[in-house]
């Protein structure tokens, strides 16, 4: 009896093994009764498309800086700095609290997810050992790559998440050298913080 279960259990467990392998290697997440979260190839191609705007709201915001505070022809004072700077400011800021805000929150909790599935996937091959399945072969190279891939998806995100705060910076630096003296007080206020992920 106890032969016959072993000789049932580790075509299944083989099969759970290649399944994941084949999950992982697409990027998509592994399978579970709740819905899939946003998959790391998606939330990374969202990210980026947040840096890419991100960089040429930066250019418009740059090109809006080299008129100076006041603006050409003799503008009224400050104005090129409230009407122009502070608008692509504003619309910077606004940006990365909502949707660069929101896609990085969609990515940390694929990242939760991905965790929690492959925690899952060792309590239960550890449950299928403790009931006297042999260990499968394959089991600590599996959890290697999906712990590898999770780690790597982490490390590219926040990258393009540290590209993203910098680029706001750099705005928010140029247009605070404009805001001096009788424009002191047009000043934009603080960037919003960004997360990076964990």
């Amino acid at each position: 009896m106890v032969g016959t279960r072993a000789a049932i259990m580790r075509p299944f467990i083989a099969a759970v093994v290649v399944g994941i392998l084949l999950g992982t290697s697409a990027c998509g997440p592994l399978q579970h009764a709740g819905p899939d979260p946003l998959k790391f190839s998606s939330a990374r191609h969202f990210l980026h498309t947040d840096r890419v705007k991100m960089k040429l709201d930066l250019e418009r915001e740059l090109n809006a800086v080299k008129a100076g505070a006041n603006g050409p022809n003799r503008l009224p004072r400050c104005y090129n700095l409230r009407q122009n700077v502070n608008v692509e400011i504003n619309t910077m800021d606004s940006f990365a609290a909502g949707t660069v805000t929101d896609n990085i929150a969609a990515m940390q909790n694929n990242v939760a997810t991905m965790r929690a599935q492959l925690a899952d996937f060792e309590l239960d091959i550890n449950d299928f050992v403790n009931d006297g399945v042999p260990r499968p072969a394959g089991e600590r190279t599996t959890i290697n790559a999906i712990t590898k891939k999770i780690s790597d998806a982490v490390t590219r995100a926040n990258a393009t998440i540290m590209a993203i705060r910098t680029e706001l910076a750099k705005a928010h630096s140029k247009a605070a050298g404009l805001a001096i003296g009788l424009c002191a007080r047009d000043a934009p206020h603080k960037a919003p913080a960004i997360p990076l992920l964990h």
